[in-house]
């Protein structure tokens, strides 16, 4: 899998995942802040986005402080990309 983690620790990759979705958003910021342009952008932007959605699905639904989280994250995600209606989902979904 090539992770640190073994595949049966869910909530410590969900975790790690969440963490490398952090670390592609701020990739993202400091792209954008050099003026990449669009491909880069878009490529540190999709790295976040798979990674916080892996993390969400391997979150427990009745953990809902980290589902909360990850939902915000990804609201983070799509705002940063200019989809304000999939931003508010997840937005909404994170306050649940």
């Amino acid at each position: 899998s090539g992770y640190l983690v073994p595949d049966t620790d869910r909530h410590d990759r969900a975790s790690t995942l969440s963490c490398l979705g952090t670390v592609a958003l701020e990739r993202f910021a400091h792209a954008r802040a050099a003026g990449e342009g669009e491909p880069v952008l878009l490529e540190h932007l999709n790295a976040a986005l798979r990674s916080y959605q892996q993390s969400l699905e391997l979150t427990p639904a009745d953990d809902h402080q980290a589902r909360g989280a990850r939902e915000h994250q990804l609201g983070i995600v799509y705002s940063r990309a200019g989809d304000t209606s999939q931003a508010l989902r997840h937005y909404q979904r994170s306050s649940r």
